[in-house]
């Protein structure tokens, strides 16, 4: 059943600091992940809340809940193949243990991967692949595309306790526009478990919830949302807004996804198939959970996670230009956000996109709560397919103009919102609008 989960492993190493540390993973050729079923996996105590999986030799359990079962087969495998094991951890959601091994000797290792994908008590073997999150820093403001005007949303709704999970870096939970949105914390690259000055992940953060009505910096598109800050990528370089995730980092944030059942999930970040986040990314959507992610600017044969999963909401920055998929388009150039150490700065991507739609998501469920996610992407593409320019004349639907969010002079959101029911909040020109501060254009600290 799991057998899905094979392929070769993409030759990230885990590298420990010490007991209880991790440290950012480093290249290495001869990693490989092994995969197994353990039915007894879901029976075993669960581990303590923000546990990262600490190392230790062969056969002796880590910090996640584990079986002694699937301790036995990870040592025998280990021994039976002359392997070292660097880490394993149990997917609960999927009832299968994993375990990264590294393969001695110096020759080629597809003939020690193809042994193991013959013996009968391994399901899968496959790369531990690189995944990059899709953004770049900008010095200075361009010729941006603009951000929505959310004065007549916010009338209606701000997301309130709508919970987004943000699988990124981490976020700077200290930010004065972020403090106290952050309900949950857990770091998967590091047992760190405290403040990061990441970019990527506070900028996304900002986004998506930064608050309303303290007077200072910006407003998020749905600042009565909840977020939940799951780390499974690392900076490239100090200040870096890029980033890379693994297959390792990220199916452990995305078994946690399954278990904390987010309202909306923010992936702003893409790479090759993978079978193993292929099928957690199918139990979060399973699980109702409504799943946005940034659409690489050209797909090509090496990307394909997590947008290739027709389920999810795949957005495009507004005016980049289309890969030829049905997507939602949204501001992502020179966008004005939050970053580390309290700063605002503008950066371009089509994550920034991606965040600007799970603030939309997140303004939709506090009107109708509990609304179907296949309902929520249906609605977005059909109702808009560009939250910032009107639909030309010309496409029409149904013989009238197909409008998009900026339909006529209404706000961004209106035309959705009217299209929902509520929309008589725009037709109120004189109502006053959510009370915010001037934007600060300032560099980051």
């Amino acid at each position: 059943m799991i057998r899905l989960l094979g392929g070769l492993l993409l030759l990230l190493q885990i590298t420990w600091g010490g007991p209880g540390f991790a440290a950012t993973p480093v290249q290495d050729e001869r990693l490989i992940i092994v995969s197994f079923a353990d039915r007894g996996i879901n029976a075993a105590p669960a581990g303590a809340p923000g546990d990262f999986y600490t190392p230790g030799p062969v056969g002796v359990a880590g910090g996640y809940a584990t079986t002694a079962w699937s301790r036995r087969l990870t040592r025998r495998l280990a021994r039976d193949y002359q392997l070292e094991l660097v880490t394993d951890w149990p997917i609960q959601s999927l009832g299968v243990h994993c375990a990264v091994f590294r393969v001695g000797g110096t020759g080629p290792i597809e003939d020690m991967m193809r042994r193991l994908g013959e013996d009968a008590r391994v399901d899968g073997v496959q790369r531990l692949n690189t995944f990059r999150v899709l953004g770049a820093h900008r010095e200075a403001p361009g010729a941006g595309l603009g951000a929505l005007e959310l004065d007549a949303a916010h009338r209606l709704s701000t997301g309130r306790n709508v919970r987004v999970a943000v699988v990124d870096t981490g976020i700077d939970v200290h930010h004065p526009d972020l403090a106290g949105q952050i309900v949950e914390m857990k770091d998967l690259v590091s047992d760190a478990q405290g403040d990061h000055d990441d970019v990527h992940g506070t900028a996304v953060a900002g986004i998506i919830a930064a608050l309303a009505d303290n007077q200072q910096g910006i407003v998020g598109v749905a600042p009565g949302a909840k977020l939940m800050s799951l780390r499974a990528c690392w900076p490239q370089g100090p200040a870096d807004p890029g980033a890379v995730c693994n297959s390792l980092t990220l199916a452990r944030a995305l078994d946690v996804v399954t278990r904390l059942k987010p309202d909306v999930l923010n992936l702003s970040l893409a790479g090759p198939a993978d079978p193993l986040l292929n099928a957690l990314l199918a139990a979060v959507l399973d699980a109702g959970v409504v799943v946005v992610a940034a659409a690489p600017a050209e797909d090509g044969e090496g990307v394909a996670f997590p947008t290739a999963d027709e389920r999810v909401i795949r957005v495009e920055t507004t005016g980049a230009g289309g890969t030829g998929y049905r997507a939602v388009r949204a501001p992502g150039q020179d966008v004005l956000t939050t970053f580390p150490h309290g700063g605002y700065d503008f950066i371009s991507g089509s994550s920034f996109a991606a965040a600007h739609v799970s603030g939309v998501v997140a303004l939709l469920l506090e009107m109708h709560p509990g609304m179907p996610a296949t309902e929520v992407r249906e609605l977005l593409l059909d109702s808009s397919q560009d939250f910032q320019r009107t639909v030309p004349a010309g496409e029409r639907q149904g013989g009238a103009p197909r409008r998009g969010l900026r339909a006529a002079n209404d706000e961004p959101t209106c035309a959705l919102m009217t299209h929902l029911g509520h929309g008589a909040v725009c037709a109120q020109p004189d109502a006053p609008p959510l009370r915010r501060a001037p934007l600060v254009r300032e560099q980051a600290s």
